[in-house]
């Protein structure tokens, strides 16, 4: 894997030739929505400890081994995804039990499956995160059950920085920020995990993200 690539035009993945990466890292960045290896892919390499080589198909060089070991605590990937769609459903206090609960339900009634729900400290407001593609569907849910609600909905970005022990190293999440305030970009949410930064935000350009990765690849 090497430079910016995605067979999707609203996801944008940034790397550096790798050597190796581990299926836990790996597996992040596809849920991030890179469509470098399918998720199932990933899974079943992890499974049977059965190492996985990417490379190109045009071109007859050695790819990037997908292992279970874990190379170094460096940045592997940045990825960019446009593709998500937040949905805020808001009720008033005395009309509705735990509405977060009901409208989950739902949804996986339909196999939809938010990629982020909370329920907004509240039982009668939810918001989640859902793929552009399940829009219309999500919609017909919530006209046919949800019409007295109040409901908004807004495009939102998703960064995802990939690499096993990130967050023991709070520089990589100082610098992300110093960028985006810098650039007058409002953060919406950040979820950290040990192998992966995620940060929501409201817009961010191609060129913004090639300055987050020559600062952090």
């Amino acid at each position: 894997m090497d430079g910016i690539y995605s067979s999707d035009p609203n996801i944008t993945t940034m790397a550096k030739k790798l050597d190796e990466i581990s299926f836990d890292e790996m597996q992040e960045i596809a849920d991030a929505g890179a469509k470098v290896l399918h998720n199932r892919c990933i899974q079943i390499g992890k499974k049977f400890n059965c190492d996985i080589e990417a490379k190109s198909t045009f071109v007859d060089k050695r790819g990037t081994r997908i292992c279970k070991e874990i190379e170094n605590t460096e940045i592997k990937s940045i990825v960019k995804n446009d593709n998500l769609i937040k949905i805020k459903v808001q009720g008033e206090k005395e009309n509705n039990i735990n509405l977060s609960y009901k409208i989950y339900k739902d949804l996986l009634e339909k196999n939809i499956i938010a990629e982020y729900f909370d329920k907004n400290s509240s039982d009668f407001s939810a918001e989640f995160r859902i793929q552009k593609a399940e829009l219309n569907k999500v919609q017909e849910i919530l006209e046919e059950n949800y019409s007295e609600y109040n409901i908004s909905q807004e495009e939102i970005i998703k960064l995802t920085i990939v690499g096993y022990g990130i967050i023991q190293d709070n520089i990589v999440l100082q610098k992300v920020i110093k960028i985006l305030e810098e650039n007058k970009i409002i953060i919406q949410n950040i979820n950290l995990t040990q192998s992966k930064i995620e940060v929501i935000v409201d817009k961010m350009d191609d060129e913004l993200i090639n300055k987050i990765h020559n600062e952090l690849i």
